[in-house]
């Protein structure tokens, strides 16, 4: 055991250094065309800059760099840099699909260089990106053959439950809205819960709803102090979780949806029938939320948005492509779309559930096709440096996208926790 542990430190010492040097370097890397989209083929050229803006020094450092794509190959390297000496990393791609440039400094030693954020050492790295052939990315694998069949066979079990909603009026500081703790019965292993805000004075069928989803993770609700005085929010909780529990109830609760080694929704066995999926019981609460905003006076009839980012997003796409009265899908940086891109050799998402056949009736890019034609889908960002929720992903969603009016923004260097302040951004409208 001592053996491994002197190997492990001996290998971490030889990838990232002996130490944490920290700088005022940063890094930035763009493509020298400016452009987001290429050829098959064509010659596309990272340009890495080092940036020293609070020294004057002109010392060289080492840029370590790996160069990943949908082609499966992957090269790295090592060349020196600095303030007066950018870097020119040449790629291209045969297939259409993105590619990425993952790079981090050191010192000519080998030390990791790190600057100093709130009290915490950060690496100095940079994920850049660029598509090749971006229109004709389309997901990996074939979506079920049965997939309308299962969810209409879904659906018409969940709507002949009865909701029976519970609703507790909340104190609420700002008189021009109403806030409500609300549960509803649903099918799935729990009812859907959340908050709900809608203003006081609204008069009968006069205003649009809104239902906001969670990212990834505990996501313990927590009480709104106001909501908007324009339209009606719904904030659903992801897991079914009871509303107004101290804070050990909601770790307990979360401690517990997690299977062995899995956590929630990432189990492999539990993925192998689409019924027992965790993701199940997710889609069965969006659909029940939506249900319920449907049936409030105030709502118009007309409007009905879903938004969210990461798994909010997927789940806002569900919603999209299951519920023909959605008007609007708003998703961030969406989560488990072309989830059967893993089974190929496009770069693989670090966190997503392992592709099995059933997860192919939650994949995002199925069900973008299902939206309905006169609405509004908007990708509010999209990282080509996200190794969580890869590019290709995204466009296979959004090139499948069923709405008339569409738009995406892609961010250079955005993963999926970071978006450089200064960067290139790419915006895209049909």
């Amino acid at each position: 055991m001592r053996s491994l542990f002197i190997f492990a430190l001996l290998f971490s010492v030889f990838l990232y250094g002996a130490e944490k040097k920290i700088t005022t370097l940063s890094l930035e890397i763009k493509t020298a065309d400016k452009k987001l989209d290429h050829l098959l083929n064509e010659e596309i050229s990272f340009i890495c800059t080092v940036r020293n803006d609070k020294q004057t020094s002109k010392e060289e450092c080492l840029l370590v760099w790996e160069r990943n794509g949908d082609d499966g190959k992957k090269f790295s390297g090592k060349t020196l840099v600095s303030p007066e000496k950018a870097a020119v990393l040449k790629t291209s791609l045969d297939t259409p699909g993105f590619v990425r440039i993952h790079a981090y400094l050191t010192d000519k030693d080998g030390n990791q260089l790190y600057h100093q954020v709130k009290g915490k050492k950060v690496p100095v790295v940079f994920d850049a990106g660029a598509a090749v052939a971006m229109k004709e990315i389309k997901p990996a694998l074939a979506e079920p053959v049965d997939f309308d069949e299962f969810w209409n066979r879904q659906k018409k079990y969940l709507y002949a439950i009865p909701m029976e909603p519970e609703l507790k009026e909340l104190p609420c500081k700002d008189g021009k809205v109403r806030i409500y703790a609300v549960k509803l019965r649903c099918a799935g292993p729990r009812p859907a819960t959340g908050y709900l805000t809608v203003p006081r004075n609204a008069k009968a069928k006069t205003l649009k709803a809104q239902v906001l989803f969670y990212g990834y993770g505990l996501a313990m609700p927590s009480v709104p102090v106001t909501g908007p005085a324009s339209h009606i929010v719904f904030t659903l909780n992801t897991h079914g979780y009871d509303l107004g529990k101290p804070a050990s109830y909601y770790h307990d609760f979360y401690k517990k949806l997690n299977t062995g080694k899995y956590s929630y929704a990432l189990d492999p066995e539990q993925n192998k029938n689409p019924e027992s999926a965790y993701f199940y019981g997710m889609v069965m609460r969006v659909l029940r939320t939506l249900q319920f905003l449907k049936t409030l006076p105030e709502w118009d009839g007309k409007n009905l948005i879903a938004t969210g980012g990461s798994q909010g997003g997927l789940q806002a796409i569900w919603a999209g492509g299951l519920d023909p009265d959605v008007t609007a899908v708003q998703a961030g940086m969406p989560w488990c779309c072309d989830i059967g891109g893993d089974r190929t050799v496009r770069m693989k998402s670090t966190m997503r559930p392992a592709y099995t056949a059933a997860l192919g009736y939650y994949d995002a890019a199925y069900h973008a096709k299902r939206f309905r034609k006169d609405s509004v889908t908007t990708v509010l960002s999209a990282g080509l440096g996200d190794d969580l929720c890869p590019p290709s992903g995204i466009a296979a969603f959004y090139n499948l996208c069923n709405s008339n009016q569409k738009s995406i923004l892609w961010i250079q260097g955005a993963t999926h926790f970071m978006v450089p302040q200064k960067t290139d951004r790419f915006s895209l409208k049909q």
